[in-house]
């Protein structure tokens, strides 16, 4: 069995800091196809203020309206956030939030959450304490209570390396019992093993959870001893190349991953007041980003069209002589790092460990002077025509260009 839906979207932006917008799901029952008009507005205190109308598949509450703010208090020490949703025409209340969140510099994150008709736990109270600067050893400790009693949980995060995290904990639930908590994150993969000890009913429950609470103390610190040894035995053993360059070849592409999963993100948040800004310079024939390509010769691309809409002001669009990977929705295309080729495939660098070991060969290093400097093409219209230009990644960009050569009208694609 399956279904199938079909989901439109239309906003609009009447004036600065404040967007309209009508969503539509229509599914494939009556019951399952959803109507709903929105506004949000950031007020001169920057505080955040929405409102939503909802079609409801209930015959006494066709309706839900929702209310949210949220703002930063005390010189941003402090942020809160309510959230009110009551059915129409009956004002009766569904659900609400009610949140609040500390950021003093130097002490552990405390927050407050009260909620009605969200979950079980209606009153939640955490801390976030980071050990060390690096954010290298996090504790996390929650408290919550509701109908099904008190919900308490303790982890501690170990990160191994730049992406790759360990987490350990137990989580006590009254109806339940306690669970031991081993996670493993490693990029974007996440693999989670919780494991009942215990249950509420056990005679020796108390016993059993001060020594699974000792057990989870002594691994958080020997995992810490251990990858302390490790950082200190890779700085003290630097002159071997393989081992030392096959680690930062690992850290450098999952940087460029996490960059890029940024870039698109960041694109996907400029996408909604970039159709706006389409459709006004549409209306009076201005200037209308048609495709926008960031690549490097011998490296990756990637689509900037909604970022260059974004930022098109009055029919005019100019960016600075600068590095564009440092713009919102860029990242650096370029596959190179100044120590090692890291793009390679996995029989390559199993061969240059044996090359280094056994044959005393040395990795290929890359000159970096020897990299193609990125380059982004523009396609676009204005007053009726089409254009195309392509510039360096240092040079400036101001659109309309005298350089950018004419295509012919608009009938072209």
């Amino acid at each position: 069995q399956g279904s199938s839906g079909i989901q439109l979207s239309w906003n609009y932006e009447p004036v600065q800091q404040t967007v309209v917008n009508i969503d539509c799901n229509v599914g494939p029952t009556p019951d399952a196809t959803k109507l709903t008009l929105g506004t949000s507005h950031v007020l001169a205190n920057q505080t955040y203020v929405a409102a939503n109308i909802t079609t409801l598949a209930s015959r006494d509450v066709p309706w839900g309206l929702s209310l949210t703010s949220h703002r930063s208090m005390m010189e941003n020490s402090l942020t809160g956030t309510w959230i009110v949703g009551v059915g129409l025409p009956t004002l009766q209340m569904q659900y609400g939030l009610l949140s609040f969140t500390s950021h003093y510099p130097n002490q552990p994150k405390y927050t407050a959450k009260f909620n009605i008709g969200m979950d079980y736990t209606p009153i939640k109270l955490s801390m976030e304490k980071t050990f060390d600067e690096e954010k290298q050893h996090v504790g996390k400790l929650s408290w919550g209570w509701g109908p099904r009693g008190i919900d308490l949980k303790a982890v501690t995060v170990r990160s191994l390396s730049k992406y790759c995290k360990v987490v350990l904990g137990l989580h006590h639930v009254s109806y339940r019992g306690l669970t031991w908590i081993f996670q493993l994150e490693r990029g974007t993969v996440r693999f989670t093993v919780p494991v009942l000890v215990t249950t509420v009913m056990s005679p020796a429950y108390a016993l059993k959870s001060m020594y699974m609470t000792l057990l989870l103390g002594t691994l958080d610190a020997t995992l810490g001893d251990i990858v302390q040894n490790g950082i200190e035995g890779i700085s003290k053993n630097t002159h071997d190349d393989v081992a030392r360059k096959a680690l930062l070849r690992e850290e450098a592409l999952l940087e460029r991953e996490k960059i890029k999963r940024d870039a698109l993100h960041q694109l996907s948040l400029m996408e909604k007041p970039a159709n706006v800004k389409r459709r006004l310079e549409e209306e009076k024939n201005g200037l209308v980003i048609l495709k926008a390509i960031y690549s490097a010769e011998g490296g990756d691309s990637i689509d900037v069209t909604t970022a260059l809409m974004f930022w098109v002001m009055n029919g005019q669009l100019y960016l600075p002589s600068t590095a564009k990977s440092s713009m919102l929705g860029f990242y650096d295309v370029r596959r190179e790092t100044p120590l090692i080729d890291i793009e390679i495939g996995y029989m390559e660098a199993c061969w240059r460990i044996w090359n280094k070991l056994f044959l005393g060969g040395k990795p290929k290093e890359v000159d970096p002077n020897e990299v193609q400097k990125p380059r982004l093409t523009i396609r676009y219209r204005h007053q009726g025509h089409l254009y195309e230009v392509t510039i360096l990644d240092d040079e400036e960009l101001s659109l309309p260009s005298p350089r950018a050569m004419k295509l012919g009208d608009s009938r072209v694609s």
